[in-house]
């Protein structure tokens, strides 16, 4: 089926004008993508949420596939996926982080930038959660593989979260929270949520330091173009810091240069 499918794209990409594709493409990287797997995950979380799930355990879910599939992305543009944590690390550094400060970073994925915040930090000052512990997983075995005693050397407390309420931190407090590109794939109720709560474990002077992807469109707070892809506006962060008592600091251009298809905001407790 997949063969037919992807032998027809070619034909049609051949045969009919880009202007029409891009049509059919909409604000999807693919026709295949807006047509097929969109429709197919949307109806997959449907009933995921009619046996009583959420959208996060949903996603969880999904992720934990990827996981088990080795579909973790290993190159992008040319350099290793895993080799460009170290510019997240130049990131925080900038912005203020010290070896001797806890960082914890909320939806670590399969530890790409975590590895290098840990051999940074000062042993037992690094923190994570993810929905997907497969992706967890998949990311200390790529330390074994290659040589790193990260776990025995630094004990980085790594947890697969099952909900937003950092009611699995057991108390700790931190000074800062990195959150890169993941407010995106989560819907702004469960941002709302998770700012609120990233405050209650903010140490006094503690920041959080986020990206994400401005809406294009600039029409509304918040743009969904798939089932787990959501865009915001500032309006939509600036709305949020605003209820919970904190400021929104804007970030330099060496800064904002680092991630050129997404923002960055520090939000402070005021």
């Amino acid at each position: 089926m997949m063969f037919l499918w992807h032998f027809g794209a070619r034909i049609a990409r051949t045969v009919l004008p880009p202007s029409f594709i891009k049509k059919l493409r909409g604000d999807r990287k693919s026709v295949h993508a807006r047509w097929i797997l969109d429709p197919k995950e949307r109806l997959s979380l449907m009933f995921h949420r009619l046996k009583g799930g959420t959208y996060l355990s949903w996603y969880a879910r999904r992720m934990d596939g990827f996981a088990a599939q080795h579909q973790v992305i290993d190159l992008t543009d040319g350099k290793s996926y895993f080799d460009s944590g170290m510019e997240d690390l130049e990131v925080i550094k900038k912005l203020g982080v010290k070896p001797h400060h806890r960082l914890h970073e909320f939806g670590c994925g399969a530890l790409r930038s975590a590895r290098y915040f840990i051999e940074y930090l000062d042993k037992g000052n690094f923190s994570a959660n993810d929905t997907s512990g497969e992706r967890i997983t998949y990311g200390t075995r790529r330390w074994r593989a290659e040589g790193l005693d990260l776990i025995e050397a630094k004990q980085p407390l790594l947890i697969a979260s099952t909900d937003n309420s950092f009611a699995w931190l057991n108390g700790r407090k931190v000074d800062y929270i990195w959150c890169h590109a993941v407010f995106g794939h989560m819907p702004p109720e469960d941002v709302k949520e998770t700012v609120a709560n990233m405050k209650s474990v903010l140490n006094p002077g503690g920041a959080i330091i986020l990206t994400y992807g401005e809406n294009p469109y600039n029409t509304k707070e918040v743009l969904r173009t798939s089932v787990k892809d959501w865009y915001h506006s500032r309006r939509f962060f600036l709305a949020i810091a605003a209820a919970n008592g904190m400021t929104i600091e804007e970030c330099g251009d060496d800064i904002n240069d680092a991630y050129p298809d997404d923002d960055v905001l520090i939000m402070r407790p005021s």
